[in-house]
């Protein structure tokens, strides 16, 4: 298993968002949470990922975890390609050739590739989609968390992009949980699950 969650429990205040919720994933499945806003989506992934804590239940991660989130994290100053590097640098983990072998072989799968040296301002919202999917990719998770990140795209803009990720995911073995009420995902998921 990539993931698994037993009873998980998540409150705030007298409101009760998750309720003895469970979830297995194997590697490379692709699970689609649904749910309307407020529902819990994220707070889901964000127990997960132990950037929130739970009253409750158990939560097991086989191997890292990569986020990418509903707003685009990125820190201006910097151009895209050290964008990317920075997820390696917050791990403390060594840029070698072989890691920027692996952002070029990721970038040019993605369409991107000649948008590395560019400022931030310089790119259009999906080629910085496809640039922070690859600083999550980068890293080699076991798995990649999505919390609605295309949902400014357009639906044929979104759905060449969750095409593209999911591709590369299952051929690298790595599990998916997105959060998203979108239709166009349907394609793409194993599976389907409910807050």
């Amino acid at each position: 298993m990539s993931l698994e969650v037993n009873d998980l429990n998540k409150s705030y205040g007298s409101e009760q968002v998750l309720s003895n919720f469970s979830l297995d994933m194997a590697p490379g499945e692709v699970v689609q949470v649904e749910g309307e806003t407020g529902r819990g989506k994220t707070t889901l992934k964000r127990c997960i990922s132990g950037l929130e804590e739970y009253e409750k239940g158990e939560v097991n991660v086989n191997g890292d975890i990569a986020h990418v989130f509903q707003d685009e994290r990125v820190l201006p100053w910097l151009n895209v390609k050290k964008n990317i590097l920075l997820s390696l640098q917050l791990k403390n983990e060594e840029i070698s050739g072989e890691k920027l072998d692996q952002m070029l072989e990721l970038a040019r799968k993605l369409g991107v590739a000649d948008h590395l040296d560019k400022k931030i301002d310089q790119v259009s919202g999906g080629q910085l989609q496809r640039l922070l999917l690859i600083r999550a990719l980068i890293t080699d998770p076991n798995l990649l968390l999505l919390d609605e990140p295309f949902n400014s795209l357009d639906t044929s803009t979104r759905s060449q992009i969750y095409s593209e990720v999911l591709e590369i995911c299952k051929d690298k073995g790595i599990a998916v949980l997105v959060a998203s009420h979108n239709e166009d995902l349907d394609s793409f998921v194993d599976r389907k699950i409910s807050l």
